[in-house]
């Protein structure tokens, strides 16, 4: 592409004396315009297929601010319309057209289905006088459910509403596919840990956050933040203190002070900082030491629990295996918002018969 230029010169005749002209390249802005039309055509298309409704309102008179909630749900029923719909919204609240639906009002719109009517005009209201972003779940008059991303926003004068706006987007599909992938790593999650929970013979159990949290017994000391690798010592004295101090009978100091500092070093190494502290549950000691790092890889997971003298970055370090050999059980969680190791040790540990201990070891 290229855009010509010419400036001639002719004389008092008209006849051409001369002229100067430039060629100028101009394919790059071409080609920049035809992205821009092409960007344009697709917000059109998503706008058009996505945003399953615009509605909007003018209130005249304008409706007071301090009408009880019953009132302000009265008046958003009755006076807010819809000015935009796709046919999806429309087909699905039993319109034939999308151009049916234009100027019902959110009672028209609902049909007889009060509650829901109710509903999201109280959802409008409660959405505040600002612009705000929420979402709804809810069932359409022919039976489905959807999850819609509303906006909303209004004008306030001499202490009245006057008019406002609003958008919803139909996110049903995202939301089943989020959903999908939550129940994914949720069956694979459970994999782990009854794969873990039976190779280790129950040692190694993994949680969730929330299970680890249930899982903690009564914390004996503050906790104590470990921000960077210079602090390690520090961090292991003030364990050796704590220990010295709570540690049941049964349970090693040197041992603990051993798997706990690989703990500690793998969250600082890996994470950045940690926190430690320390609980008491039930005559166990639990050690607890959590990052807010990317998690373990799950794929790395095996190799890490398992194998003596494998590490990656996101691994739980060389030290793992003796981990499991020094504390009575470790509870593990872990995920993007971070991982939480819990050591215990030196619980009332029943005796084995002699048939227990042949049936533990599959020897016949």
């Amino acid at each position: 592409w290229v855009h010509e230029k010419a400036d001639l010169e002719f004389d008092d005749n008209g006849e051409l004396l001369g002229g100067i002209g430039t060629v100028q390249d101009i394919t790059e802005r071409k080609k920049d315009e035809h992205a821009l039309r092409e960007a344009a055509e697709k917000y059109k298309v998503f706008v058009q297929e996505s945003i399953a409704l615009a509605w909007s309102f003018e209130y005249r008179p304008p409706m007071p601010l301090d009408l009880t909630l019953d009132e302000q749900i009265e008046w958003t029923l009755y006076k807010t319309h819809l000015v935009e719909c796709n046919e999806s919204f429309a087909h699905a609240y039993g319109f034939s057209s999308s151009n049916e639906a234009l100027g019902v009002t959110v009672r028209g719109i609902f049909g007889d289905d009060e509650e829901l009517a109710v509903k999201q005009a109280r959802d409008w209201i409660e959405a505040g006088h600002e612009y705000h972003v929420f979402e709804t779940f809810q069932q359409t008059r022919t039976g489905e459910y959807k999850w819609y991303l509303n906006t909303a926003s209004s004008v306030i004068e001499d202490n009245c509403l006057t008019k406002g706006w609003g958008t919803a987007l139909d996110v049903t599909e995202i939301k089943k596919s989020q959903e999908a992938l939550r129940k994914r790593d949720r069956d694979i999650r459970k994999a782990y840990s009854d794969v873990f929970s039976a190779v280790t013979d129950g040692k190694l159990v993994m949680l969730t956050q929330d299970e680890i949290l249930e899982a903690l017994g009564k914390p004996v000391a503050d906790e104590y933040s470990v921000p960077s690798a210079e602090k390690l010592a520090e961090s292991r004295q003030y364990l050796r203190e704590i220990l010295a101090e709570n540690l049941p009978t049964g349970a090693d100091v040197g041992d603990l002070i051993l798997a706990s500092g690989e703990t500690v070093t793998n969250g600082v190494k890996h994470a950045g900082s940690c926190d430690v502290q320390v609980f008491m549950l039930d005559g166990s000691i639990q050690i607890k030491v959590s990052d807010e790092g990317s998690g373990i890889d799950f794929s790395d997971l095996p190799k890490a629990a398992f194998m003596a003298g494998f590490s990656t970055k996101k691994s739980l370090g060389m030290g793992f295996t003796v981990i499991l050999e020094v504390c009575d059980r470790v509870l593990l969680s872990t995920g993007k918002e971070g991982t939480t190791v819990v050591l215990e040790a030196g619980g009332e540990k029943e005796e084995e018969s002699l048939d227990d201990i042949l049936a533990r070891t599959h020897v016949g």
